[in-house]
């Protein structure tokens, strides 16, 4: 679930701290458009410089009453923290979409004076302004029409712009067009006229099954004997002889496979879901520091031992054909069912093993 803000929700709440949005993060995936970034930067730097004139009055009112005066710097004060404001909604970005803001839209100018001369939303009945609500809303109709397989929900309080004239929960029939026009259905597309009535009509009970599994999960993990002893076993009896010659891992040399398994740690559960009223399906990643033999020849054995990335040592000189043993930091992924009447893991077994995010470096 995608969530696609506009200026006038961010700016109600600039570090989005309040309940509101501690709810929507729970559920789906914030997104922010570059021009809604832009946005509200500049409303930011603005309300700062309104409420910094009004204290300074207030500074000189008070310096005239009292005896020893009062000094706060300012010096640059609402530049630096005005930057500081965009550089938390760029890291909010890459950390939440794996990304950059969404980038502005490419319509031709003469494309967006057609519309603003048809006077069609958000557009204003005089044609002169909407440009900025214009390049919001296609920004949304973008993000919809790239993400087919998601569900997007565009929540703003600028009902006058977007909302129909005669219900302000409803989409205006100008932008119900666009929509059809690139094929979004409704049924994925969401439109809300404020964080209240996406919470009390959308998400609360999605808040609420949230929170019931990651309560659940939190009982799971806490488990040792039913789920961390049986996925410990599960690793040490069944790893180990695997190969992983098609698995995502850069180790040298041809059929690697598992031979010994140094460390393990169990992570995090990282996704459950309900498949009878008992039996839960559990996906969880596991850190294992694991020898991997491997065949190599002796020329790219020589060009290794160079090569700080690898901890190599050949176990058996057979000609052109050595046999050597990578130490290597993987991830082993597994999927996993889980009995909540008897607390205990049922089956497991891996889904794939990668080192991409496991290199051996971070293990020393």
């Amino acid at each position: 679930m995608l969530i696609f803000l506009d200026s006038s929700i961010l700016c109600s709440d600039f570090y989005m701290k309040n309940a509101y949005f501690c709810g929507i993060k729970k559920i789906g995936t914030i997104v922010l458009g570059q021009i809604v970034v832009d946005e509200t930067v500049n409303k930011y730097r603005e309300m700062l410089s309104d409420n910094i004139q009004h204290m300074s009055k207030a500074l000189r009112a008070i310096n005239n009453m009292v005896e020893n005066q009062i000094s706060i710097p300012l010096d640059d004060f609402i530049e630096t923290e005005t930057e500081k404001y965009r550089n938390f909604l760029d890291f909010f970005s890459f950390e939440n979409f794996g990304g950059a803001a969404e980038s502005y839209p490419d319509d031709p100018h003469e494309v967006v004076v057609r519309r603003a001369l048809q006077r069609k939303k958000p557009f204003k009945a005089d044609g002169s302004t909407g440009y900025r609500d214009y390049l919001v809303w296609r920004t949304a109709l973008n993000l919809a029409y790239v993400n087919k397989s998601e569900d997007v929900h565009f929540i703003t309080s600028n009902v006058n712009d977007f909302s129909s004239p005669t219900d302000k929960n409803k989409l205006h029939d100008d932008l119900l067009m666009d929509l059809k026009q690139l094929g979004i259905s409704c049924s994925r597309f969401h439109y809300w006229p404020s964080m209240r009535s996406f919470l009390d009509n959308y998400a609360a009970e999605r808040i609420l099954e949230v929170e019931q599994r990651e309560q659940l999960v939190d009982e799971i993990e806490k488990n040792k004997s039913g789920y961390y002893d049986k996925i410990t076993e599960y690793i040490e009896n069944s790893i180990v002889g695997t190969d992983i010659s098609k698995s995502d891992v850069l180790v040298p040399g041809k059929r690697p496979i598992i031979k010994e398994i140094m460390g393990l740690t169990v992570n995090q559960i990282d996704g459950i879901a309900e498949i009878t009223k008992s039996n839960y399906l559990l996906n969880l990643i596991v850190d294992s520091i694991c020898k991997v033999e491997s065949y190599s020849d002796p020329t790219e054995v020589s060009e290794l031992s160079d090569c700080e990335e690898f901890d190599i040592e050949v176990l058996e000189h057979n000609g052109d054909e050595w046999l050597i043993q990578t130490t290597i930091g993987l991830y082993i992924h597994l999927c996993a069912i889980y009995n909540k009447e008897s607390n205990m893991i049922e089956s497991v077994q891996t889904d794939y093993i990668d080192d991409l995010s496991c290199p051996y470096g971070c293990w020393e």
